[in-house]
């Protein structure tokens, strides 16, 4: 299962964003999809795509669960890629601004998997560790017009200073309106994303 947020990030805040995850209990931050040892000993890694920049949290409890896989084909043969779907880390999706302005970014992570041979779970501890995450994030990044999409404050600011914030081919106003207030708090209203419910 994939708790997710979608949230407005400009390339200021994904660091601010990080610092105020890892507090109070620092996480390791891994960078990128791809990752090998250059001949210096030092870790190269690599994003999965152009205009798109993906940065994982390790759950900062003992014992956090890593798994990669080695590429054999592809631009990247010869890499180790990270298994974000079976790994305890949560993952910051930063898209670049396009022609039409920005678009949102996520924070994610896979609390379980369903495969063919059956659930593969994690940690308890990592669960919680996400929804304490995923609520600090709510807490940041106040709702636009559209209560299912955030906005962290350097994409709020440009936003005001003229950058389009956008989603699905419309744009998003980064102010909270009364009338969607209402709908949101009103009963039985949830608030989410209605793509992805």
């Amino acid at each position: 299962m994939l708790r997710q947020i979608r949230v407005f990030l400009d390339e200021g805040d994904v660091a601010w964003l990080v610092r105020e995850l890892s507090d109070p209990a620092p996480a390791r931050v891994l960078r990128g999809r791809y990752c090998r040892t250059a001949a210096d000993g030092t870790t190269e890694t690599a994003q999965a795509s152009p205009g798109e920049e993906r940065i994982h949290l390790v759950w900062p409890g003992p014992s956090p669960l890593i798994v990669t896989h080695p590429v054999a084909s592809g631009p990247h043969a010869g890499w180790t890629a990270l298994d974000e779907r079976r790994s305890e880390v949560l993952t910051v999706v930063r898209v670049d601004p396009d022609e039409r302005g920005l678009a949102p970014s996520s924070v994610e992570a896979f609390i379980h998997l369903q495969t063919p041979a059956g659930k593969v779970g994690k940690s308890a501890g990592f669960a919680s560790w996400v929804a304490r995450s995923l609520s600090r994030v709510e807490e940041l990044c106040p709702p636009t017009e559209r209560p299912w999409l955030r906005a962290a404050p350097g994409a709020r600011r440009q936003a005001v200073q003229g950058l389009v914030l956008h989603y699905l081919g419309r744009s998003v106003d980064p102010q909270l309106d009364a009338g969607s207030m209402r709908q949101r708090t009103g009963p039985g209203a949830g608030g989410g994303d209605p793509i992805s419910q």
